[in-house]
C-alpha cells in the first residue's frame, strides 16, 4: 500500500536518503524506522502530524539507501548530517524511533546530546549479548535464499501488519542483504545510551510484545532514569495498527501534554 503523502520532497545526504512533509517553517520531527523496512513504515504515521515538519530517512542498507552499507558510527554521523541540512536551524528538532530505529536514536542522543529537543523510542532492545547476537545472525542467509515475498509474508504474520501493507513490504524485502542484518546485529550490541538522567526520553513498548521486549523497556527506564509506558493492544509495529494512536503519543510527549491512554510500564 502506498499513502499519498501530499507535498513531498526528496533529497540525500551522503547517499542516505530522506523525505520530508509539512512546512519547514515548522519545529521537525526525524523519524527512524525499524530494521528489515522502509522510512515508508511512516506513511500512516507522518499524515497525522500536520503540525510539524516530518523528515524520513531510509537508513543506510535499507530502501531508497540500500546501496551504502549500514554501520553504527557511519549511519548516526550521516543522519546528524541529514537533520542539520533537512531542519529549519530555528525550531527544535525531535527524533522518533521504532526497534532498530530507537536503538540508533539513543546513540545519536549520546553523540549529540544538545541537538534533539524530546525523544520517543518504541520497541527498543537494551542490548545484545554476542550469544543474542550469534542467534539473530543464523536468520541472515534467508535474505540470499528465500524470495521477497515469502520474508514479507513472515514480517506480516510475526509482527501482526495489517495485510495492506504486503506490497509495500516485499519492496522493503527485496534490496535486504545477509550482510545488512549482521551490522543490524552489530548495532544493537555496541549502541551507547545517553547520559543519565534523561527527562526528554520516553520509551514506549507494547503490550503485546514478548516479555524480553518489555523487560528491555524497563532496563532503560531504570538505566536512564526516563519516563516509560506500555501501549495497550499493541504490538511490535504498532505504527501500521494504530497510526492515529502512535502519532497523537508522539505529539502529547513533544507538546508537554498527558499520555492518556497508555500504562505505567511498571518494574
Amino acid at each position: 500500500m502506498r499513502v499519498r503523502m501530499g507535498k513531498e520532497k526528496k533529497s540525500s545526504v551522503q547517499g542516505v536518503h530522506y523525505r520530508t512533509l509539512g512546512d519547514f517553517q515548522l519545529p521537525s520531527i526525524v523519524l527512524l524506522h525499524g530494521g528489515g523496512l522502509s522510512g515508508r513504515m511512516w506513511d500512516e504515521v507522518a499524515l497525522h502530524l500536520k503540525d510539524y515538519h516530518v523528515i524520513i530517512p531510509d537508513l543506510p542498507g535499507h530502501g531508497e539507501s540500500s546501496e551504502i552499507a549500514l554501520s553504527l558510527e557511519d549511519c548516526t554521523q550521516k543522519l546528524f548530517k541529514l537533520t542539520l541540512e533537512a531542519a529549519n536551524p530555528d525550531q527544535p528538532v525531535h527524533l522518533v524511533g521504532l526497534s532498530l530505529g530507537g536503538a540508533i536514536a539513543l546513540h545519536l542522543m549520546h553523540e549529540e546530546p544538545q541537538r534533539f529537543s524530546r525523544v520517543v523510542i518504541s520497541g527498543t532492545s537494551s542490548g545484545l549479548s554476542r550469544a543474542e547476537a550469534f542467534i539473530n545472525n543464523l536468520n541472515a542467509p534467508m535474505y540470499r535464499w528465500l524470495p521477497a515475498a515469502w520474508l514479507a509474508a513472515l514480517t506480516i504474520k510475526s509482527l501482526d501488519i495489517p495485510e495492506r501493507f504486503r506490497s509495500q513490504l516485499i519492496q522493503d524485502t527485496i534490496p535486504m542483504q545477509p550482510a545488512t542484518i549482521k551490522a543490524m546485529s552489530r548495532i544493537l550490541m555496541e549502541f551507547k545510551l545517553p547520559q543519565a538522567p534523561a527527562p526528554d526520553l520516553l520509551v514506549l513498548v507494547g503490550e503485546k510484545e514478548t516479555r524480553l521486549a518489555i523487560q528491555s523497556a524497563r532496563k532503560l527506564c531504570r538505566q536512564l532514569h526516563c519516563e516509560g509506558r506500555k501501549v495497550p493492544r499493541a504490538g511490535h509495529a504498532w505504527n501500521f495498527q494504530m497510526p492515529h494512536s502512535f502519532a497523537e503519543t508522539v505529539a502529547n510527549w513533544i507538546e508537554h501534554k498527558e499520555l492518556t491512554g497508555l500504562l505505567q510500564l511498571g518494574g
